[in-house]
């Protein structure tokens, strides 16, 4: 009896809170769908502060799971932005699991979107569309991402067994009118057996290239992962994972990628590409317009994102096999960057470059009032004839040497940085040559107006050696060491190379070798670096020659630079030297012999006057 009683006790206690839940899903499941619109209308505009409109039909069921579908749905952009609407949707539809809703837990049985129209977009004053102002608060518009606060309850992400997106369009526009678009064929995910990750799968053209993705996400509140991520995005491969963790002071994120092939060109190009939607439309600061063809600046001056790297932390790891840029093509790529507190340390930076090998350590210090920017490089070998192969198509150089750069700037654009920079450049290059014909292509026209001036000329010409050093202070460079030793021609130059205003001025001087010829007219260079002109100039002294030719000698300071990198048996090092090092040196380097440069007088002494006759008027600017 008591036995009875004891398990009526527990059937009520199980039956009518049953029979009450049913009894609501019914009474729920007769009520008009239309009674819904007005509410959740409202809670939209609650939650975000923004006109939410519902121009389709809703659909509304209880059983088996609640489930609402809703159509031609709209939701207002930020008051400042450049479009009406932040956010449409065809169809919208999601269905509950009911047994854990009971529970309080939300799981979502069912996802579908179809065609999706998002505009995410900032203003370029640390707005953003998607900082929202609930009604119930008023908060400031927040200007910067943040994190959940400590006291508040982080966002939990949902538990989505089936999710499916059909066509859709995500734009991402910023503040200075450039613009992303990513167009969604189809995005679906699955997890089937939770808690396991949700597997995604999308298909869709980023910025015009054809783009996969499919990646395993998990975690909810504080931290979440991407895991198995394989991007395919046009001719660039990426794998391996990304994670998300909320609980500090800021954002952190952590990136760790390797691919086969990245092809920095074709991604610049669809980057940089006007959207066709926003062709007509003006941005907020237009281009200037250059100066003459040419005349582009080579540092830009477009804002670095600064304020950016403040508001969150990361780090990121990154092995590429290939690296394909416009005209270079890098290999073995390692790079192991981290951001913390707004101070961006890329270190190691090395990668494979023509045959050599490059290496780097980059900082970039934001938090500071003016950011701090330093880089060491170097380039230990380098193979100069590769490298001007591939910058030109040409192989017309055959020479290796070293380089290195040691350097520091501040300012928030890159502009600013190079008018401030202080530092140090160096190339040595040794022993080898490069067809006579290809010097003229390589200078512009410099050797033209420096070289054996001769009608007649070897197809190629050694190359003894190469040395140079620039000073650079408060972006002024100043050139100490400049010097080119040929078998037919010593080549020294000196001057200047503003960085702010990226002009030239300098001056190359020659003295030539072989004795059927004196003329050594020094050339200036002057113009600005993207559009470099030389100008033959009788009337200016050639200095730097002079001092080589009598032992003087560059500036002992300059010269310790270029030793430390290894010249102290590079003979142009020696002779920029001078002293009696660089007598010895000059009777060591190779020059023409006596023969082959006057062979043609001994056999047609005509012809090496008419060559001699155009060599001149060469320099006279006359044509042959």
């Amino acid at each position: 009896m008591k036995l009875r009683k004891r398990w009526l006790v527990v059937g009520g206690i199980v039956l009518v809170p049953l029979l009450l839940l049913g009894g609501a899903l019914a009474y729920v499941s007769a009520l008009d769908p239309e009674q819904f619109r007005a509410p959740i209308i409202q809670a939209a505009k609650d939650a975000t502060g923004r006109e939410m409109s519902i121009d389709g039909p809703i659909d509304f069921a209880v059983l088996p799971g609640p489930r609402v579908v809703v159509h031609d749905v709209r939701l207002a952009n930020a008051s400042w932005g450049s479009e009406p609407e932040m956010l449409r949707v065809k169809r919208f539809e999601i269905v509950l699991r009911l047994l854990p809703l009971a529970f309080g837990e939300i799981r979502i049985k069912r996802l579908d979107v179809q065609e999706p129209w998002i505009l995410l977009e900032g203003d370029g004053e640390g707005r953003a569309n998607w900082h929202f102002e609930p009604v119930a608060s008023q908060p400031e518009a927040p200007k910067a991402v943040t994190v959940v606060p400590k006291d508040s309850e982080p966002f939990v992400l949902p538990q989505i067994d089936r999710l499916r997106v059909q066509g859709g369009r995500l734009t991402f526009r910023s503040g200075d009118g450039s613009e992303h678009v990513l167009e969604m064929d189809a995005l679906q995910g699955d997890d089937a057996d939770p808690p396991a990750p949700l597997r995604l799968a999308l298909a869709g053209r980023l910025d015009g290239l054809p783009m996969t993705l499919s990646a395993a996400l998990s975690g909810s509140g504080l931290h979440y992962l991407l895991d198995a991520v394989a991007l395919k995005l046009g001719a660039s491969d990426l794998t391996g994972n990304l994670s998300l963790t909320l609980s500090g002071p800021r954002p952190y994120v952590e990136a760790i990628l390797s691919g086969e092939h990245i092809d920095l060109a074709e991604l610049q190009a669809a980057f940089t590409r006007a959207p066709a939607a926003a062709a007509d439309k003006p941005t907020k600061a237009e281009p200037a317009a250059a100066e003459e063809p040419g005349e582009g600046r080579l540092f830009s001056e477009t804002p670095l994102p600064v304020d950016a790297l403040k508001r969150v932390d990361g780090r990121l790891s990154l092995k590429l096999g290939a690296l394909q840029g416009r005209t270079l093509r890098f290999s073995d790529l390692v790079l192991d960057g981290t951001l913390q507190d707004g101070l961006l340390v890329v270190e190691p930076l090395r990668l494979g470059l023509a045959g050599g090998q490059f290496s780097a350590g980059l900082r970039f210090d934001a938090s500071r009032p003016e950011p701090l920017f330093s880089l060491k490089a170097d380039a230990d070998p380098m193979d100069v004839g590769r490298l001007y192969g591939e910058l030109t198509g040409d192989d017309g150089i055959e020479a290796k040497g070293r380089w290195s750069l040691d350097v520091t700037g501040r300012g928030r654009s890159a502009a600013a940085i190079a008018a401030t920079l202080e530092g140090n450049s160096n190339l040595v290059v040794g022993q080898g040559r490069y067809r006579t014909t290809e010097g003229a292509t390589l200078v512009g026209g410099l050797t033209s107006a420096l070289g054996t001036m001769f009608a007649d000329r070897p197809e190629w010409t050694i190359l003894n050696c190469a040395a140079s050093r620039f000073s650079i202070v408060q972006g002024l460079a100043t050139n100490e060491v400049m010097l080119i030793d040929t078998e037919f021609t010593m080549l020294a130059g000196e001057g200047e190379i503003d960085l702010a205003k990226e002009r030239l001025d300098l001056i190359v001087s020659a003295h030539s070798k072989v004795p059927t010829i004196t003329v050594t007219v020094p050339v200036k260079v002057r113009g600005t670096m993207t559009n470099p002109r030389f100008v033959p100039d009788g009337m200016a002294t050639a200095l730097r020659i002079g001092g080589l030719l009598t032992g003087t000698g560059f500036a002992a300071t300059a010269m310790a630079s270029l030793i430390d990198l290894g010249g102290d048996e590079n003979y142009c090092v020696q002779l920029a030297a001078g002293g009696e090092e660089a007598a010895k040196v000059r009777t060591k380097i190779h020059r023409a012999p006596v023969d082959s440069a006057v062979g043609a007088a001994g056999d047609a002494a005509k012809g090496v006057i008419k060559g001699i006759g155009k060599g001149i008027g060469r320099l006279l600017g006359k044509d042959d």
